[in-house]
C-alpha cells in the first residue's frame, strides 16, 4: 500500500488518476523482474514463501513518468511457522528456513517474544544459520524453545531475519501468538480475621500477585479444623463472580457454629485450571463466654473443727469456654453459722481446658457445725458458670468451753449437790456426752476425787440442767468442785 501524491494532479483535472507500476524481484535472481500496474493505491502480490524481495513504486500519467519510490526490502515469511505450548513455562516455535541455505550467505534469525499483558519485557533469541540443508536439497525446518516465561501468558513471537551480504537487515518475516498453560497458583495474601465471636469468625484475603496466579482463578477452598475441640477437618470454597485475569478483588470467607474459645488453623488455596494452588494460613481464637457446665464430684471434708476442704473435678474441656480464673464456695451454716457466706478462690494455673480436680479450704467455721455447700461455682472472664449440685459436711468436733451457773444446794455435814448448766450453745463444740466432776477437800480429806455425771439427752446443743450430789465427805470442811463438759473431742 502507499499514499498518491497530494495536490499536484488534482482529480478534477484528472480524473482518471494516476497509474502506478510495482516492480520486484528476488534477491536470489535479480535479473527476474516482475512488473505488475494499478490505478489504486493498493496492490496483492502472489509471492515465493520463505524469499527476501526489493520492490519500488513508480507513478505516470499520460504514459510519462513521473517519479519513482526509493527501493524497500521485505521478507515473506511462511506458514509453517507455528508456536507449540509445551508446559506453563515454555513454548516452542517451528519455522522453516529463508531460501538462503545453499547459498553461502550466513542468515541472521532473531525472535523476539513478549507478554501481552504480564511479562512484557522484550526478549530476544539470536542465532546465525549457514548452509543447512536437508538431504533432498531443500532448507532445514528449525525449532527454538522459549523458556523461563510466565504461567499462563499470551505470548507475540515475531520472526525477523539479518542477511548482511545481501543487504538485508531485520525484515519481518513471520508472527505468531500462543499461550502458556496454567500452573497451581500461589498462595493467597493479607489473610486478616475479622468480626470474631465465641462460635464464628470471618478472614478477608487478596488474591496471589498478578504474576503468580499463573492461570484464571475460579474459586479459593479454604480449609479450617479446631485445635483443641472440634477438631475434625472441614473444607468450604468460596467463588470468584469475577472473570478478569489476573484477578484483583478481595474475597472473605465467614466460619460459624464453632467452639468457643478455641484456637482455629484455617488454610487457603485459590483454584485455577490447573488445580489447587499453595496455602496461606492463620490463626484466629474464637472468643471467650460463661462456662456451660458445673464442677463434678463436689466433695467436702472436715480437716479441723474450723476447716473445710472442698474438692471437684473439671467439667469437660469444650464446656469450660475460656480460661477459669476463678470459683466460688457458698456455704450456709446449721444451727450457727446461720449467714450465707461466698468465698472465691483464684485459679493460678494458665492450663487451658483445665483437667484433674483442684481443691479450696475454707477457714475460720464454727466448730461441730453442719454446713449446706450450695453451690460450686466455676468463672472465667466472660462469667460465671452453673452451680454445682448441695451437698452437706459438718466441721469436726473441738473442746468445749465450761459449764453455766454452777450453785451448790442441799448441803449437810457430810453431803451436798451442785447444780449447773451446760456451756453456751455456741461454745459447746460438739455433742456433749457426760460431765467429769472432780472435788478435794482443803483442810481435810484433800484426796483429789472423780466422778462422771451422765447426759441422756443427745441434743444439739445440749440446753438442759444437770445436777451432781456428793457425799460421805468430811464435817466442816471446804470442797473444790471442778466440772467439765465432755464431747466427741
Amino acid at each position: 500500500t502507499w499514499t498518491a501524491p497530494v495536490g499536484i494532479y488534482p482529480t478534477e483535472v484528472f480524473p482518471a488518476g494516476l497509474q502506478y507500476q510495482v516492480t520486484y524481484r528476488t534477491l536470489q535472481n535479480l535479473s527476474d523482474v516482475q512488473t505488475q500496474t494499478t490505478n489504486e493505491t493498493i496492490l496483492q502480490i502472489n509471492l515465493s514463501q520463505n524469499d527476501v524481495y526489493i520492490y519500488s513504486i513508480a507513478a505516470s500519467i499520460f504514459n510519462s513518468n513521473f517519479g519513482q519510490t526509493a527501493v524497500s526490502t521485505f521478507a515473506t515469511g511462511t506458514e509453517d511457522t507455528t508456536a507449540t505450548t509445551i508446559n506453563s513455562t515454555a513454548i516452542t516455535v517451528s519455522f522453516r528456513q529463508l531460501q538462503y541455505c545453499s547459498a553461502d550467505v550466513t542468515v541472521q534469525y532473531d525472535l523476539a517474544y513478549a507478554g501481552v499483558e504480564l511479562d512484557t519485557t522484550v526478549r530476544n533469541v539470536v542465532f546465525n544459520i549457514t548452509n543447512q540443508t536437508t538431504s533432498g536439497g531443500s532448507c532445514e525446518p528449525q525449532s527454538v524453545d522459549l523458556t523461563g516465561l510466565e504461567e499462563y501468558v499470551n505470548y507475540m513471537i515475531s520472526l525477523s531475519v539479518t542477511i548482511t551480504e545481501l543487504g538485508v537487515n531485520d525484515l519481518l518475516i513471520a508472527e505468531v501468538m500462543n499461550e502458556t498453560f496454567q500452573a497451581v497458583s500461589a498462595a493467597p495474601q493479607n489473610l486478616t480475621s475479622e468480626n470474631i465471636t465465641s462460635t464464628s469468625f470471618c478472614v478477608t484475603f487478596i488474591p496471589p500477585t498478578n504474576n503468580t496466579q499463573n492461570g484464571q482463578i475460579t474459586s479459593y477452598t479454604v480449609t479450617y479444623q479446631g485445635e483443641l475441640f472440634n477438631t475434625t477437618e472441614y473444607n468450604t470454597n468460596v467463588s470468584v463472580s469475577s472473570v478478569v485475569y489476573p484477578l484483583t478483588e478481595s474475597s472473605i470467607v465467614c466460619l460459624s457454629d464453632l467452639e468457643e474459645y478455641n484456637n482455629y488453623d484455617v488454610s487457603i488455596r485459590a483454584n485455577n485450571g490447573a488445580g489447587e494452588g499453595d496455602a496461606a494460613t492463620i490463626t484466629v481464637q474464637t472468643l471467650e463466654t460463661a462456662p456451660v457446665a458445673a464442677p463434678q464430684n463436689v466433695n467436702a471434708t472436715s480437716n479441723t473443727a474450723t476447716t473445710i476442704t472442698v474438692c471437684f473435678e473439671f467439667p469437660e474441656g469444650s464446656t469450660q469456654n475460656g480460661q477459669l480464673t476463678s470459683f466460688n464456695v457458698t456455704l450456709v451454716g446449721t444451727p450457727f453459722d446461720t449467714e450465707s457466706q461466698t468465698i472465691s478462690f483464684n485459679i493460678t494455673s494458665i492450663e487451658y481446658p483445665m483437667n484433674g480436680s483442684l481443691c479450696g479450704d475454707v477457714t475460720n467455721l464454727e466448730e461441730f457445725n453442719d454446713y449446706n455447700i450450695t453451690p460450686v461455682i466455676l468463672i472465667n472472664a466472660a462469667g460465671s458458670g452453673p452451680s454445682s449440685t448441695p451437698i452437706e459436711v459438718r466441721t469436726q468436733q473441738a473442746l468445749s468451753t465450761e459449764p453455766l451457773n454452777l450453785n451448790a444446794n442441799n448441803v449437810t455435814a457430810t453431803s451436798f449437790c451442785v447444780t449447773f448448766n451446760p456451756p453456751t450453745n455456741i461454745t459447746q463444740n460438739g455433742q456433749i456426752t457426760s460431765y467429769t466432776v472432780t472435788y478435794q477437800g482443803e483442810l481435810f480429806n484433800t484426796t483429789e476425787y472423780n466422778t462422771n455425771v451422765s447426759v441422756s439427752s443427745v441434743v444439739y446443743p445440749l440446753t438442759e440442767s444437770s445436777i451432781v450430789c456428793l457425799s460421805d465427805l468430811e464435817e466442816y470442811n471446804n470442797y473444790d468442785v471442778s466440772i467439765r463438759a465432755n464431747n466427741g473431742a
